[in-house]
């Protein structure tokens, strides 16, 4: 048995939907390919005997980095794969001066994150609704003046710099932006996230605009420790489908009880 760690090609792009499907259940969100294409350098392919097998990637923040899409082929699980990619994505973010890492694991996956130094400090709860079939209110385009105001509340929340990630985003089809002074949210295909705000009163003038513009959302991904939050997506229709362990290596600057909804589990 040879196990090889490569960085992500082009090329892997449909392996890579293979193995994420079979991990979370659903073939790849739209955007992740120019993603992909924008993260290369911390996004690597394991080979086993010379075929795709496995993948795993990060999102460099500067100094802080959230790791997603863990997958491993099923015919290939168990022969310490996993392992070894995440060795190498380590190595490769503490090598770049990244200090803290974060990811949303499911409990299969946790016991693996420990072993890498990785503890739980909160719960990641992903909130689902059925859409609603309303005719969505059409919101103006996403203006660049906008979105990097929404950047700067964004920073001041999370502590570092995602502009790349709100800009892909805002890039996807059909991708819009609810921005108020204390806080924004952006909607993407079916998900509402990136939401965050200072105060819940902004929070939730944030969801109902959102959710008028876009019936059809139907999931959040809210940190457990914003009770706010969870209140808020309650109120709205939302029910709790499924939850994962937030966990973290290192220091973390995310303010996540300023966090209304994350951007996705693999982007914080």
């Amino acid at each position: 048995m040879a196990i090889f760690v490569r960085r992500y090609r082009p090329s892997d792009l449909a392996a890579v939907d293979r193995f994420t499907t079979a991990a979370y259940g659903h073939p790849m969100n739209p955007g992740m390919e120019s993603r992909l294409a924008a993260g290369a350098r911390n996004a690597f392919v394991a080979e086993h005997d010379g075929t795709a097998a496995g993948f795993v990637m990060a999102t460099d923040y500067g100094g802080v980095a959230y790791v997603a899409s863990m997958g491993v082929d099923p015919a290939y699980q168990r022969l310490g794969i996993a392992r070894a990619m995440m060795t190498r994505l380590v190595e490769q973010l503490e090598r770049a001066g990244v200090t803290g890492m974060l990811l949303d694991a499911t409990g299969s996956g946790a016991p693996l994150y420990e072993s890498f130094g990785f503890a739980g400090t909160d719960r990641t709860l992903v909130y689902e609704r059925q859409p609603r079939s309303a005719a969505p209110v059409a919101p103006p385009p996403i203006s660049a003046e906008d979105l990097t105001r929404a950047e700067t509340i964004d920073r001041e929340i999370c502590g570092c710099d995602r502009g790349a990630v709100l800009r892909a985003f805002a890039d996807e089809p059909g991708a819009f932006l609810i921005l108020h002074e204390h806080g924004y949210a952006i909607a993407r295909e079916h998900t509402l996230g990136p939401w965050v705000a200072r105060s819940p009163d902004a929070a939730r003038a944030l969801l109902h605009e959102a959710l008028g513009a876009g019936p059809a959302l139907r999931r959040i991904f809210i940190p457990e420790c914003n009770r706010a939050a969870l209140q808020l997506a309650e109120s709205s229709g939302f029910v709790r489908a499924r939850s994962l362990r937030h966990m973290e290596r290192g220091p973390s600057p995310f303010q996540r009880t300023l966090i209304f909804g994350q951007a996705s589990l693999g982007h914080g």
